[in-house]
């Protein structure tokens, strides 16, 4: 086990994630990293674990008995009608649970909020020429961008009753951002023979570099009725903090600070029913409306969605090894997700259709899962209109009896 962690985290220092959402607000949203969850329909409450846990929801997690190290890292492939396939990787989870007592775990650890890279490089006839005096000018820009917000979170899950349970979950949100804005000025230049040339004429680079700071808290609240669960979550997204830096070749400007207002930004629900113990059949809604970016430091100076709504839903089955032998369970899964994004009074989709399997082994409950997303988004980039993208998360999970308490014979 501890092999198969190391070269998770190896394999996943040399890239990170990018797709037409990094041109939003901070960058593009992290909100799928459990692959057992994410194999019925990219579902955030429910999972194919044959204890019930979904790492993306705290009302869940107090189901695992055992003391826990969980870690996933994703693989992405996009590409578009203009664009050539683009290869992401990145680690997207790692926490620490243990129980706090009977039917209590305390989870710690780690997960991005936000993830942005990419590099965008304009061609010279990209934008039309400007004539100043007897001169005709043309320009072109390159923009980098390199950075995000990560969260480190503590989450307490908690069964009050056989049929009530909740979860809490308090996330720290720091990292920065680093932006380069380039643009080249060229003279054109026409010989006797009609021959064009272009002459640099200037060059203006402006580096930002932006902090961030911010806090959010999810609460959420599980019933179990006989083979039915019902699931409602809520986010609070504290005002965000932000200090940018601004440098261009000449001047260096003064910090310049920023503060987003607080708002209860997100809620959803799920729904989950199973026939047999083995089967089971979901289905979610959820909402998420856009904290404020201000206009100087976002993405082209392009909101965040100002609306998204998704639906999620699936199946899955598992396989129980009655003999008890090398391993002890199997899980499949498939399901679909439609997502609307309504931006300035436009709306764009993203929708397709996941895959996953899941393998439990020994006495504490350790496990592989595996979860693939096919996807198409709509964009208002015509450059990335017509998206298509693969996403596949691997994650593992650790268990060991550490911190449960023994009776005394």
């Amino acid at each position: 086990m501890k092999i198969i962690i190391h070269f998770i985290l190896l394999l996943s220092l040399g890239f990170t994630q990018t797709s037409s959402l990094s041109l939003y607000g901070f960058g593009e949203l992290q909100q799928s990293f459990d692959p057992s969850s994410i194999g019925i329909g990219d579902s955030k409450y429910f999972s194919t674990r044959s204890d019930g846990v979904s790492l993306s929801s705290p009302s869940s997690q107090w189901k695992s008995a055992f003391t826990r190290l969980n870690i996933s890292t994703s693989f992405s492939w996009n590409a578009s009608d203009s664009i050539a396939i683009q290869f992401g990787n990145s680690v997207d989870y790692l926490s620490f649970s243990v129980p706090a007592g009977r039917n209590k775990v305390l989870n710690i650890g780690f997960k991005p909020y936000t993830r942005n890279k990419y590099y965008i490089t304009e061609t010279m006839l990209s934008n039309p020429s400007i004539s100043y005096g007897d001169e005709t000018l043309r320009y072109f820009s390159h923009y980098k961008v390199n950075g995000g917000i990560s969260d480190l979170f503590m989450s307490y899950s908690s069964s009050i009753s056989d049929k009530f349970s909740f979860g809490l979950q308090w996330n720290v949100g720091f990292g920065t951002q680093e932006r380069t804005d380039s643009t080249f000025t060229y003279k054109t230049i026409i010989d006797y023979d009609e021959n064009i040339e272009y002459q640099l004429i200037d060059t203006d680079i402006i580096r930002t570099l932006d902090r961030f700071r911010s806090n959010t808290i999810n609460f959420e609240g599980r019933f179990s009725l006989s083979r039915n669960e019902i699931v409602f979550g809520i986010e609070y997204f504290n005002p965000v903090t932000i200090v940018s830096n601004r440098v261009n070749d000449i001047t260096i400007a003064p910090e310049t600070h920023f503060k987003t207002k607080g708002k209860l930004s997100s809620f959803g629900f799920g729904y989950s029913f199973q026939p047999t113990s083995d089967l089971g059949l979901v289905l979610e809604i959820h909402q998420k409306e856009s904290i404020s970016v201000p206009y100087e430091i976002a993405n082209f100076h392009k909101q965040f969605a100002d609306l998204q709504r998704n639906m999620n839903f699936g199946i899955y089955k598992q396989f129980n090894n009655k003999a008890h032998g090398r391993w002890n369970s199997i899980g499949i899964s498939s399901g679909g997700f439609v997502k609307q994004f309504i931006h300035d009074d436009k709306n764009f989709y993203d929708f397709g259709f996941s895959l996953g399997t899941i393998l439990e082994w020994g006495k504490t409950q350790n496990l592989i899962s595996v979860g693939l997303k096919i996807g198409f988004r709509s964009s208002e980039f015509a450059e990335f209109d017509g998206e298509k993208y693969i996403k596949l998360t691997v994650g593992i999970s650790a268990g060991e009896t550490w911190f449960i308490k023994r009776k005394r014979k």
